[in-house]
């Protein structure tokens, strides 16, 4: 399976990495927007799926969604949005979204955005923090392979 990962810590990287390499599938590791568009471009079959940090710079974001990142979008969320969800909700899927904040992130996304929720019901949303985080990557990449 083809997995986009969108992180820009080298050592968060490198453990997501190891773990989906470790399971067989083939990764493009992206350190910021700028690469991950790239490779976005580079694929043109699209990816199986998507695991995307939500705290990151908002460098090569593009001014028309940089207004979000200021009303408190977090940056993944805007770019995941804006590059693959407003093209096919139906990927919302096959996205695992990473933070350290996601008890604010679901907080502040669940109550204010009715298309992010929606889209919300159908990702993961996993904490970096969390140690049974394994667990939870392996079930929905199991369910993705499934599916496809």
């Amino acid at each position: 399976m083809r997995v986009l990962v969108l992180e820009d810590r080298d050592e968060i990287m490198e453990m997501f990495t190891d773990f989906l390499e470790d399971c067989d599938h083939e990764v493009s590791p992206c350190f910021d927007i700028y690469e991950a568009d790239e490779r976005l471009g580079e694929q043109k079959q699209g990816f199986d799926c998507y695991l995307i940090d939500l705290a990151m710079s908002s460098d090569g974001l593009g001014d028309e969604y940089i207004a979000d990142t200021r009303r408190g979008y977090f940056t993944g969320w805007v770019w995941l949005r804006s590059r693959i969800l407003d093209k096919d909700p139906n990927l919302a899927r096959r996205c695992i979204l990473l933070s350290g904040f996601k008890d604010s992130f679901e907080e502040n996304y669940l109550r204010t955005d009715e298309k992010s929720r929606t889209l919300l019901f159908e990702a993961l949303l996993l904490s970096k923090n969390d140690s049974k985080w394994r667990e939870e990557l392996g079930k929905r990449l199991k369910t993705i392979e499934e599916k496809a």
